[in-house]
């Protein structure tokens, strides 16, 4: 593609900006982004590249009723695709003038210079030239601040509808499109990242481009970053492209602007987002979130979220709404329409709209956010300090608080030590749980608010972003039962038992993963062989693999032999090598960078424990007694030597518990088909019993073992995972049946959760990630 130049001018109000063909556009591959004609010139594989799907008109319907509530709103859409946003910015422009009794041709005279109608206090601090102070038109492609486009009565207008986006052609059919619609839109032609921000406009609406960093890279991943850096937030080289994006498009914001994205569920609780949500939580006085369970895009695997974001920071907390599909989305907002200047119509306020009243509700200084009132989405607050505990080695899952005390019909306090300065030191016992009310399903439940103070003395918290913002899914009575067991020491994070590692990576797992049946036919020498866990994880789902378990696999003629000879290969080795680099092998990432290639790095000792990575079920320990190598579709453990002796004996028995179960999904994140995806530093957060309580318990765990193995070897994890809570949760921790029944309940909420969004029956089961390249 090549890159317009300034001459460009295929269509009304398309004008060339900065940018270059190789910009956001053009990579999008996951998620949805524009709905319209195509241009001739713009191939099926062209869209696919630049990810120009359908984003249904529902959705973005609900995006622009949210951001637009003035007439004179000016709104922007980066990487516009063929305008989805804009066409839906141009019905509901329309819409809010028929509301105001007004009925312009189209937004040439909406704008306060030509109608007598217009409110000049919602210009923007504009003059009758419609210019703001600094003289700027708010056109992205005028440098000059010039207007643009036809007069009216001798008077320049204001184009309220913006868009940028890559590809002239699509910028062109744009434009038609929203001129058809009875409305103007000026679309620059460029690179998002290459064009200077300027915070002109009211709106900025849209589906990013979504590009993973494998494929985000070059002059568009370095554009991305100083876009990002520009704004404060630096992002790592893992981070896709939807998280530059974000941050920028906040920078065209007004300071009371709003910000309306169709965003991946990353944002929840990858580790490379966490600048972006930090930057969300100070940029906003007010963030939302709408979680979808099923999902919303058909074909696309990748589970979205929509963020509502609107006002001059910092935010004390963000709300998040769940609901099941885009009908019920719509359906909560019937008879909730947002009127002029933010106000509303007789049919009642927006469930989304950031000062709607609360069930329950702390003040600012609390720093707690509320319950949405009986009837509308569930909506759970949590502050800004959601970003703390995750620093100090424990999981961030209740949030403490500045100061400030519960309101007279609030929830429980909880208390306990500040978190600021260490890991949570012994405390007095926290109050008690609050008798949860009866649940009949998952889909009850709702969650509340809740106050945690830090230690008197502590003052505020430092921020920490590294924190999931998951934990906002699950109800009060299942964070608070989780919080004491952590204050109280009884558990603590996967770290405190040891280190947490990635498996080896071959570079090519079927050249170097072998049979003892294609070992033998290959004439390699046990010395050039080494023993390893084979590929997959079904094998590690019974707590333990032993010397024997590993025969019996290789028996059945799986790979359980790693390809690895010696400085001085054999003469079969060297032919199997000369084999390898005729089918391009040694060409392969991993193998490329190393020397000899293929002599694939392995650690000096195994590990003692193999973590499953991907999970239908839940994340699982088993401990390595065979004492083989793993490749990277698991983890490892490697334990500290105090904990050593428990944690191969009892660990991976102790950590079959409903609580640990819960805090995987709320560390882990939602993968194609379903699956729970655990990484090394995910994993190292994951809530387990302590060290202490599970020595203390030594003899009643071993003694629940045998029933146990049983109940798995039967495919019955859920009675397995009873077994252990009963001796651990209810024998060890204390925990009553009606606590333990809401983390249950929480933790097949988010199970259900995240199977609802599988799709199909024959999606994938693996990390296609996972075959042997692994992580650059």
């Amino acid at each position: 593609m090549a890159t317009p130049t300034s001459e460009t001018a295929r269509a009304p109000d398309v004008t060339s900006g900065p940018g270059t063909a190789e910009g956001p556009s053009s990579g999008r591959t996951a998620l949805p982004a524009a709905r319209g004609a195509t241009s001739a010139t713009d191939s099926v594989t062209h869209r696919k590249i630049r990810g120009a799907f359908f984003t249904p008109t529902a959705l973005c319907d609900h995006i622009v009723t949210w951001a637009l509530r003035d007439r004179q709103d000016s709104v922007l859409e980066p990487a516009c695709g063929e305008a989805a946003f804009l066409l839906a910015a141009a019905r509901r422009l329309r819409a809010l003038d028929a509301a105001a009794g007004h009925q312009p041709d189209s937004n040439l005279d909406r704008h306060p210079g030509c109608d007598n109608h217009g409110d000049r206090s919602h210009d923007g601090g504009r003059d009758e030239r419609g210019r703001d102070e600094r003289g700027n038109t708010g056109n992205l492609g005028d440098e000059a601040g010039q207007p643009r486009g036809n007069r009216q009565g001798g008077l320049p207008y204001r184009v309220q509808l913006h868009g940028v986006e890559l590809h002239a052609p699509t910028a062109s059919a744009a434009a038609m499109a929203v001129t058809a619609s009875g409305e103007r839109a000026e679309i620059t032609v460029a690179d998002f990242f290459a064009v200077p921000a300027r915070p002109d406009f009211d709106a900025v609406v849209g589906n990013p481009p979504y590009v993973r960093y494998q494929k985000f890279h070059g002059e568009a991943r370095g554009r991305a970053q100083v876009a990002a850096g520009q704004a404060g937030v630096r992002l790592t080289n893992l981070a896709s492209s939807w998280a530059a994006f974000t941050v920028h498009a906040a920078r065209f914001l007004r300071p009371a602007g709003r910000l309306g994205l169709v965003l991946p569920a990353e944002l929840l609780a990858v580790n490379y987002a966490a600048p972006v949500r930090q930057f969300l939580l100070e940029r906003f006085r007010h963030v939302q979130l709408v979680l979808f369970t099923e999902r919303v895009f058909p074909g696309v695997q990748e589970e979205v979220l929509l963020l509502l974001a609107e006002g001059t920071g910092p935010a004390d907390r963000f709300d998040v709404h769940q609901v099941r599909d885009l009908a019920e989305l719509a359906a909560a907002e019937a008879g909730h329409t947002a009127g002029p200047a933010g106000g509303t119509t007789p049919g009642g306020g927006s469930p989304f709209d950031g000062d709607q009243p609360a069930e329950r509700a702390v003040g600012p200084t609390g720093g707690v956010a509320r319950q949405r009132a009986p009837g509308l989405p569930t909506g759970v607050g949590l502050p800004a300090d959601v970003r703390r505990l995750a620093a100090v080695g424990r999981p961030a899952l209740l949030v403490p608080t500045t100061a400030g005390t519960p309101a007279a019909d609030g929830p429980p306090m909880v208390t306990g030590p500040s978190a600021a300065d260490g890991p949570l030191a012994a405390a007095a016992p926290p109050a008690a749980i609050a008798s949860p009310t009866a649940i009949a399903s998952p889909a009850a439940v709702t969650a509340a608010a809740v106050v945690v103070h830090p230690a008197a003395g502590t003052g505020a918290p430092a921020p920490e972003p590294q924190a999931s913002w998951m934990p906002a899914l699950i109800s009060v009575a299942a964070r608070q039962a989780m919080l004491e067991l952590t204050i109280a020491g009884l558990f603590g994070t996967l770290a405190t038992w040891g280190r947490t590692t990635l498996g080896a990576v071959t570079g090519n797992n079927r050249y170097f993963a072998l049979s003892r049946e294609r070992a033998d036919a290959l004439g390699l020498g046990d010395d050039e062989l080494v023993p390893i866990s084979p590929p997959g994880s079904r094998h590690l789902r019974a707590l333990t693999l032993r010397t024997s378990d590993w025969q019996r696999l290789t028996d059945t003629g799986l790979a359980t032999l790693l390809f690895r000879p010696g400085p001085r290969p054999s003469p079969a080795a060297r032919a199997y090598i000369a084999a390898g680099e005729r089918n391009e092998v040694d060409l392969a990432y991993k193998c490329r960078i190393r020397s000899p290639w293929w002599q694939v790095p392995l650690p000096v000792t195994p590990a003692d424990l193999l973590l499953t990575y991907m999970n239908a079920d839940t994340p699982q320990l088993a401990t390595n007694r065979a004492g083989v190598a793993h490749l990277n579709s698991v983890h490892g453990v490697v334990l500290t030597p105090d904990h050593r002796r428990a944690g191969r004996d009892l660990l991976p028995l102790a950590a079959l518990n409903s609580v640990t179960m819960l805090a995987a999904e709320t560390v882990g994140r939602a993968y194609g088909g379903g699956m729970l995806k655990l990484e090394p530093r995910e994993a190292a957060r994951l809530l387990v019993p302590a060290p202490e309580l599970v020595e203390r318990l030594r003899p009643q765990l071993s003694a629940a073992r045998r029933g146990v193995l049983r109940a798995l070897a039967a495919g019955r994890l859920t009675d397995a995972v009873a077994g252990v809570d009963e001796v651990l949760l209810v024998g060890g921790a204390g925990l009553g049946p009606a606590a333990i029944e809401q983390i249950v309940v929480a933790r097949h909420a988010l199970w259900s959760r995240r199977h609802a969004r599988a799709g199909r029956a024959d999606a994938p089961r693996s990390d296609p990630e996972r075959s042997g390249d692994g992580p650059a």
